[in-house]
């Protein structure tokens, strides 16, 4: 008898079997490359094919390692099931000794199987020969233990897979792709509809008597956001990327104000411009009209606030998609002017003059890389500018006049800062719609303690002390451009629409410079219709720019105090950098081009954009999935696999009496029947030629019994 490897104290046990501890330990070793291989293979990949790829590594390694564990576990039930037969052959009634044949059979038939681990272990609680009073003269050893390790070997090779499952995480990322591209309508153009319901709202803002807006401080609120982007103009654009990403409007934020960075503003698109039938505020319709059944101008907010608050946003998208369109975005550049010497405070009827010198509107077009217009180039017009209600207002002299190429009249009306906009491209370029605006600060100086102004009247007012004060006076000209811009949203089922990036300067979608291959278009391609568009054109814009630019300057100017006393308001401090009532300090170019551009394209951008659509390239968002593997948990999962395989190859239990080895291999059973280890308790009468279900009856009550 070959001696246990462990020394002579394990002489209970059987040598174990080398070459399957050695699968075993190969299968452990090679288990974590094997899965490794598929965890790659699956990273990258989509949810399905991650699980997919997962599953099969998970699956072959399990499935390896639990058909290894088995088979090292299986001389543990055969010694099991062979000592079981010995003990009960020792039982001293031949009635009560030895087993049925078809006993036997059900521990032989699946030798692997929890049920037949099971079943042994009912049996051996049955048969009196196992009792271990009944051997204790010659076997004490506990083989209830071994098949109770032996059931935990099978679970372990059962669940190895579902474990290896569990060690493996799949992280799922939602990624923008740029490379395939559906084309998708959305509502960012006007239709002609549009335009005649503008051109009737223009009459009342024609009256100067009615301050007009588009909708009430009530519903203000109901308006789409503004976001905004830097921009690298024309100046540096050709050494920095056409990649701009969001940044944050508010009014802590100043405007980047190095040389040739702008910012650009835009109203950020609503649900209602991306779902069927929706439509953009440039509709100019009242969406309270469908319950009267009559057509009214608009007074109140946008119907997508009514109809999606209502039914919730229904979404024709994927439920995450990026979308590619123009849309109208503001630029705007202001300089301060002298009011020393460009304006007249106080004139002979009571109006205040402000002159703009060339030199300073050159300078505004040349910070958008353009070149000052053929109007400006000429002498001011002091005739035009004047009126007919200051024909008697002396005007600077004529050599003076020559610097300046535009001025600007403003009443005494008591409003503390006043506008004055002169359109340059009223829609007569198609890509854009130019203004040159003057802003007239006048401000009581009992209200601004800490003020600055460029000039104070010459004549004081006393406040309620007595004390003298004065008008202060400060005036800046901007340059402010309506252009379309190539803008990417990003939209989902699981919130509102969202603008993530600038991508380029233009009125219709084209593939970007950034990607290296080109982009595919997926689907059938947008028809072509009448209210389709695919570049956005300003020629058309005039009568809604107009309505929309009144509604914001009117906005701006009911936030005054009371007139005829110039005092503040919070439109006027938000100009400077202080706050408060009485915070004003200085007025600030890049604060009130800030807060004139926010104000732009909170009430004007919005109703540029009504019941027309205009293709924009819709890019569904990709699944990616990040898979790897918990080494840690992985580490001591294999170590007990390994661990219970080693345990049943070294404890595998010695059959008593110092019994050979036997097992259910073809081999033990020819060694048991032909040198007669096992006799039955009679003959067992089989005859040639029968079938096996007659044996099985004829012979299933026969009982055996082990002589050695």
């Amino acid at each position: 008898m070959r001696q246990h490897p462990f020394g002579e104290k394990f002489h209970s046990f059987e040598r174990p079997q080398w070459r399957n501890f050695g699968i075993h330990f190969a299968l452990c070793a090679v288990a974590y490359p094997t899965l490794l291989i598929f965890v790659i293979l699956a990273r990258g990949r989509d949810l399905f094919w991650a699980r997919v790829l997962v599953g099969m590594g998970c699956g072959l390694t399990g499935l390896t390692l639990g058909f290894s564990l088995l088979r090292l576990s299986r001389p543990i039930i055969e010694a099991i099931t062979w000592a079981t037969l010995i003990h009960q052959s020792r039982v001293a009634k031949l009635e009560n000794g030895g087993i049925r044949l078809k006993d036997f059979a059900a521990h032989t038939d699946d030798p692997t199987s929890a049920l037949g681990a099971l079943k042994l272990m009912w049996d051996r609680f049955q048969y009196p020969g196992t009792i271990r009073s009944n051997r204790r003269n010659y076997d004490r050893r506990p083989w209830s233990l071994w098949i109770l390790f032996f059931l935990a070997n099978v679970g372990l090779a059962g669940a190895l897979t579902f474990i290896f499952g569990r060690l493996v995480a799949i992280q799922v990322h939602i990624i923008h792709q740029y490379k395939n591209y559906q084309e998708f309508p959305v509502k960012g153009d006007i239709t002609q509809g549009d335009i005649d319901r503008a051109v009737e709202l223009n009459k009342a803002f024609e009256n100067y008597a009615l301050t007009w807006t588009l909708a009430p401080f009530s519903t203000h609120g109901g308006l789409p956001p503004v976001v905004s982007f830097p921009w690298a103009s024309e100046n540096t654009a050709a050494s920095e990327p056409a990649l701009s990403p969001r940044a944050p409007v508010s009014s802590a934020n100043i405007p980047d104000a190095k040389p040739g960075n702008d910012m650009v503003y835009f109203a950020e698109v609503i649900t209602n411009q991306l779902v069927p039938g929706g439509s953009g505020f440039g509709t100019f319709e009242d969406p309270t009209a469908s319950v009267n059944g009559s057509s009214a101008l608009i007074g109140g907010i946008g119907s997508w606030a009514t109809e999606t608050l209502a039914s919730g946003p229904i979404v024709e998208l994927e439920p995450g998609s990026v979308l590619r369109f123009p849309r109208w975005g503001i630029r705007i550049h202001c300089e301060k002017l002298l009011m020393f010497t460009h304006s007249i405070p106080r004139s002979e009827s009571n109006k205040t003059y402000v002159f703009i010198p060339r030199d300073t509107l050159g300078g505004l077009f040349n910070h958008f890389n353009s070149s000052l217009p053929a109007a400006f180039e000429k002498t001011a017009n002091t005739t035009t500018i004047r009126g007919a209600d200051g024909v008697n207002d002396t005007m600077p002299a004529d050599d003076e006049l020559q610097s300046f190429a535009s001025g600007g009249k403003f009443y005494d009306n008591g409003v503390a800062h006043s506008m004055m906009s002169v359109p340059l491209s009223m829609g007569t370029c198609p890509g854009s719609i130019i203004t040159v605006e003057t802003i007239l600060v006048r401000l009581n100086t009992t209200y601004a303690e800490h003020g600055k102004f460029a000039l104070l009247s010459n004549d004081s007012i006393p406040d309620v002390d007595g004390n003298p004060t004065h008008i202060g006076y400060d005036a800046a000209v901007c340059l402010q451009l309506y252009e379309p811009w190539i803008v990417e949203v990003y939209n989902s089922s699981v919130g509102v629409p969202n603008s993530i990036r600038l991508c380029d300067k233009g009125a219709e979608i084209h593939d970007m410079s950034w990607n290296v291959s080109p982009e595919v278009m997926t689907g059938v391609p947008l028809k072509d219709q009448p209210e389709l568009s695919r570049a956005l054109n300003s020629s058309h814009l005039i009568s809604p720019y107009i309505a929309g630019h009144q509604n914001s300057v009117n906005q701006m100017l009911k936030d005054n105090g009371r007139d005829s006393f110039y005092v503040p308001s919070p439109t006027l401090v938000s100009y400077t950098d202080g706050e408060g009532a009485f915070g004003y300090t200085e007025l600030s170019t890049d604060y009130y081009a800030k807060a004139r551009a926010i104000a732009d394209a909170s009430n004007v951008l919005p109703y540029l954009a009504g019941s027309g659509s205009t293709v924009a390239r819709l890019y569904p968002d990709k699944e990616v999935s990040d898979v790897y593997i918990h080494n840690g948990y992985y580490a001591l999962a294999i170590s007990v696999v390994f661990l219970m395989g080693a345990l049943a190859t070294f404890f595998v239990p010695r059959l008593p009496l110092g019994s050979p080895r036997r097992g259910f291999d073809l081999f033990s059973w020819m060694t048991a029947f032909a040198a007669r280890e096992i006799v039955p308790d009679r003959a067992s009468g089989l005859e040639k030629q029968m079938e096996l279900n007659d044996i099985v009856q004829h012979a299933g009550e026969m009982r055996f019994r082990y002589v050695g």
